[in-house]
Parts: C-alpha cells; structure tokens; sequence
C-alpha cells in the first residue's frame, strides 16, 4: 500500500503536504471520525482524496453544488482517477448505471448531494458499496443550510445505519464554536478528531468604504489595485452592469451567474484562470471549488448577509501568499435593507399556504394528486398572473421546500436530452413498422454516440436539417416517441422546473416546521448584526472576524483600514477602544468644544483624544453642529 506522500507526488506531483494535511489525512486512515477546519485555500480535498484513493471501496464525498461536484470530477479524472457525480441534471436511468457502476466496477469516488442520499434508489445500492470513507465537503451547510431550507443536510447521519465502521470525515472553510458543535452532533461524529488551523489571514487586507456611487468607487479601486479581481455581486443583473461599466474604461472584465449555459460558464472561468479576462463579476455562485492561487482583490457591492459567506469569498484573495486586498463597499441605503431581509426572508405562513394551494392550480392538480409531477415554471409570470411580489414568492417557495411539499430546479435546461428505452434490436424492428420515422431514428441513431446507454445532449434544429424535416414536425415525432415508449426525450428549456414531493391537501392541513419562524430566523438575525459589528470601524477587521469564528487574539493584524488609521494617529488599539468609549459617553449627554471633550477627559493625553475626534468626524461618528460642538450622529 502506497503511503500518503507517494500518492500526493503520483497524482498531484507535490513533495510535501501543507499546514495539517498529513494529520488530518492519517486520522482518516486510522478510522477516526474526523473534522478539518481549513482556511479558503487551505487543500480540504486532498484530506479526504488521499484516503480514498489509499482505502479500498469508494469514497462517497456529499456536497452542496453541481458545480463543485463537476469541477472537482473532472480534476481528478484529469489525474486518471475514477470519479462520477449523481445530481438532479441526469436521468434515472444514468442513475441506475452510475450506482451499478459503484457497486460492480473500480469507481473511487462518488459525487452526490444530501437529497440524493435519501432517495431509495440510493438507499438500496448503497447496501452493496464498498464504501471506505464518507466525505461531507463544505460541512458548514450542515448547521447554515440544514436549518435553511435544505433539510436533507440534517439527515446525512442516516446512513450511518448501513455503514456503521465507516468513518466520516466533515471539512469546511468557515465554523463558528456553535457551528461546529451542529455539525458534529447532526453528523452524530464519534470520538471525533478534530483539526483546525488559525482563521487569521495575514497578507489580506481588509477595508471598509462608505460609498453613495458604487459603480465609481468599483471603477476607482479596480483601476488603482491591477491584478485577477472578483466583484462580488448580489444579482445576475448586477453582475452584467458591473462588467460593462469596467470593459467600457478598457478594464477587461466578464460577469458570471447560474443563469448562463454551461459552455459558458466553463468558457468565461476558462479565460479568468487563464489570464484573458482580468476582472470576473459573479454572484455567490461563482467560486466554491475554483482555484485559482494569484487574486489580488475582491471587492463585496453589496454587503453579505453572514460572515460566514463574507470570509469564505473574501478568503479567495491571495491564496499564494502574497498581499492582497479585501473591499466592502456599503451605504446607509445598504444597512437599512440588511435589517429588512430578514423579515423578507420569512413571509406570512397564511401567504405560504395561499402560494402553495396556486401551485396546484397553475397545473390544474386536483386533491390527492400530484405526487411526483413536474412541470417547468415561470417564476416571473407567475408573480405578475397573482400580483405576489417577486422576492416574497421566491421566499415562500424556499420555505415549502424546507417543509419538502416541493423540490425546486432553478435553472433551465440548456439543451435538449434523448436516451433510448429500449435496445439496439427492439429500435430496428420498431423502425421496420414504422417507416415514416425510419430516417428520424437513424439520423439520431448515427449523430450522437452513447445514446443507448445514457442521457446525450441533442440538437432537435440540427437533426431537422439532417432528415429535411421541418422542426414542428421533427418535434411532434420526439414526443410520439416518448408516447410509445421508445425514448426518454426532455426538451431544453430557459424556465426553471417545480416538483410536488406529496400530493396536495387543503390549506388547513398544511403546517410548516417550527424551526422556520423562530430558531432560524435568530440566527438570521444574529448573523447580520456581526457584520454590522465588522463594518462599525473600530476595532482591527480581522480580529472582529476571527472573534465570529470562535478565535481570539491579542495582536492586530496591523494592515486593514482600522489599524492603518490608528498607526496614523498613532495610538495602539487599547489607547483607542479607551478613548473612543470616552468620548461617546461624554458626548451622551450635551454637545461639547473640542476643548470642552479635552477638558472632561483628563486622564488621556490631549493631543490623543483630538486625533480619536478628528477620525470620529471622519468617520461620521460625529458632526459638528452650528454653534462649532461635536454631537453624536443619531440612526
């Protein structure tokens, strides 16, 4: 058997492992449940490829995203290592032959997420693997989305049930204390090992800028900082205006979002790796599993609604080291919708329940019915058909689905897919009875390869052109077939789909759990007050996020925007803490002089208690008003 360092030089021809890799690695292999708390950045996946490629069986790795999934299957076939993926994009029968294929053939590793864990089909071959090492990538979504509407992730330790000697191993870049603790009880890790390495990243520098126009202050650091670049943004929208206002000054800069097609996405993050495109604008979806060592900004629009999140994509900044630059750009505008989502977030069960029973009807689903039926849906049309505002449908479905009454797809079917039912023999004698689709059939038949055996990607305009057929009537055919049962054949389609997992009831009956309106939404809550803490500039960035995640030290990081302002003035941050919370409860009560603040702190040094002022007035802190005396600026 190889040891740990030979398969890291085979595969990844790396000599040495980093930071805690090799301990986290060996506690795998010894058999030990095992959590591993590494920075962005920090090589999560080889603490759990390493093992798996050394133990016998196969390696089940859950994770959130089809993207991440894809992104790190075809890393490791890249190394000429057996990996695949089961996600909602395939067809049963794929299933079917990928599961076989776990069971029967030398696959190393398996690629799901926590709803396909649960499904019965998974279950049942689930029984025959050889499983040597269970992996839960990103564990964080355990607590943060097991909580929020993803509620397969608090199920994940069921399968412990069938695979009672395997170890699992739980990795994420982002835990608080409380979140960490969720995921090991709800994992249920026994004798769990735990491994974690300082949050503290010391070549980012993290700032903070109050900005009315952010499309200017977006331009002014992307043209000041050079280097590969992420702006984050909050909507697809967003990402397309941030692209165009930075290409239009001759900064080369793409937007990316789930919206666009896959031969896109993969072409657009082809060229920022690369080089070809120096600024990526991108929603949240962009980044999770994308390495790329030599981002030297990322800039946050908009401000992130957890530190979690923050830090995470923030963390993607100077991953080889070097010096690099963390900007989050806000407004008064910004803080006060902060406040708001969280009451957008959880509309009125009543609302719910009334959403839920116009589902049904949109489909003309009767009582009792409906289990299992899926239809693609026009989000837009169905806000504006009702008059329900968009934002508050979006949130009302999140919270039907965490009640698992529906399954949404939020994205489209970028192209059409085709797969045979029936075999080779069973096609020839279906197109000897019927030779007005004879040529349909062979034409399908001769262009696309694997058709038989999986789902292939067709092109419906293309095989119009190849039988000189018109494209109604090429069709109107696909769908006989499908009536006849000859193929499985799902039409591409730009709207996202909807899936009722039970049949309906009446409103009365519905109940939504508990968890929704009262624990989750004081997480919330709690969450979005941290980032207020991490925007209020008066304390070093880095040691406020350390402090969310659990991790305190004595020392500043001494580069953010606080500390460069108080190296400036030339106070430590004990000095500053003192003298600020003395000057706000001075001015608690009246207005006063810069001379009269001076006066009524005696015990610090006057000349330090002036700069703190001057940088409150900077700051906003405070304003002078017209008789020439500091006030505190109300809310």
């Amino acid at each position: 058997m190889s040891s740990p360092k030979e398969i890291l030089k085979e595969y990844w021809g790396y000599d040495s492992f980093r930071d805690s890799q090799e301990e986290i690695i060996n506690s795998v292999l010894e058999g030990s449940d095992t959590f591993a708390l590494l920075p962005t950045g920090g090589g999560k996946s080889l603490c759990f490829q390493i093992p798996g490629l050394i133990k016998e069986g196969i390696c089940i790795v859950v994770s959130p995203l089809i993207a991440l999934m894809e992104d790190q299957v075809n890393q490791l076939r890249s190394r000429n290592i057996i990996a695949v993926s089961i996600h909602s994009g395939l067809h049963k029968t794929e299933i079917d032959r990928i599961l076989d294929n776990c069971i029967y053939g030398n696959t190393k590793f398996l690629y799901v997420s926590p709803e396909r864990l649960k499904t019965e089909i998974f279950q049942e071959r689930l029984k025959k693997m050889n499983v040597s090492v269970v992996a839960i990538d990103e564990s964080h979504c355990v607590s943060q989305w097991g909580h929020d509407f993803r509620p397969a992730y608090l199920e994940i330790a069921n399968i412990r049930e069938t695979l009672p000697n395997v170890p699992f191993i739980a990795l994420t870049a982002t835990a608080t204390e409380t979140v960490q603790k969720d995921i090991i009880e709800h994992l249920a890790l026994k004798k769990v090992k735990v491994f974690s390495k300082s949050f503290a990243r010391e070549n980012i520098r993290f700032v903070v800028r109050n900005s009315i126009n952010k499309h200017a202050k977006i331009l002014e650091i992307c043209t000041k900082i050079g280097g590969s670049t992420i702006v984050y943004a909050n909507t697809r929208k967003h990402t397309k205006d941030y692209a165009d206002l930075l290409n239009s000054h001759g900064i080369r800069a793409s937007f990316y979002h789930a919206g666009l097609k896959p031969e896109d996405k993969t072409r657009i993050q082809e060229e920022w790796i690369t080089g070809k495109v120096r600024v990526i604008c991108a929603t949240n979806a962009f980044g999770m599993g994308i390495d790329k060592a030599n981002v030297r900004l990322v800039i946050h629009p908009h401000i992130p609604s957890e530190p979690e999140s923050f830090y995470q994509e923030a963390g993607r900044a100077g991953r080889d080291g070097k010096t690099s630059l963390s900007v989050l750009i806000y407004n008064s505008s910004d803080l006060e919708n902060l406040d708001r989502s969280v009451e957008l977030k959880y509309p009125e069960p009543k609302l719910v329940k009334r959403i839920y029973s116009l589902l049904f009807q949109e489909y003309q689903i009767a009582y009792g019915t409906g289990e299992n039926f899926r239809a693609d849906f026009d989000i837009s049309g169905f806000s504006i058909k009702h008059g329900i505002n968009i934002n508050t449908l979006h949130y009302s479905l999140k919270i039907l689905e965490y009640s698992e009454l529906i399954a949404m797809q939020n994205y489209g079917r970028e192209s059409s897919k085709l797969m045979f039912k029936i075999s080779h023999t069973g096609v020839y004698k279906f197109q000897v009875a019927n030779p007005n689709l004879d040529d349909l059939l062979t034409v399908i038949i001769r262009s696309y390869g694997g058709i038989f055996e999986h789902m292939v990607a067709i092109d419906e305009m293309a095989i119009a052109q190849r039988t000189k057929l018109p494209i109604a009537l090429v069709n109107k055919y696909l769908q006989n077939l499908v009536d006849r049962e000859v193929i499985y054949y799902e039409a591409k389609s730009r709207l996202p789909s909807v899936r009722f997992l039970r049949s309906r009831v009446q409103e009365t009956y519905l109940s939504f759990p508990k968890e929704i309106y009262s624990d989750k939404q004081s997480r919330d809550k709690e969450r979005i007050e941290a980032m207020k803490h991490y925007i209020s500039r008066v304390s070093c960035r880095m040691n406020v996020l350390l402090e969310y995640f659990g991790e305190k030290r004595k020392e500043s990081c001494g580069i953010c925007d606080v500390c460069s302002s108080l190296n400036q003035i030339g106070v430590s941050q004990k000095e500053f803490d003192q003298i600020h919370t003395a000057i706000k409860i001075a001015l608690k009560t009246s207005s006063l002089t810069p001379t009269g603040i001076t006066e009524k702190l005696p015990k610090f040094p006057p000349e330090k208690t002036a700069d703190i002022l001057r940088w409150m007035a900077d700051n906003k802190e405070v304003l002078l008003n017209s008789e020439e005396k500091y006030e505190l600026k109300t809310n």
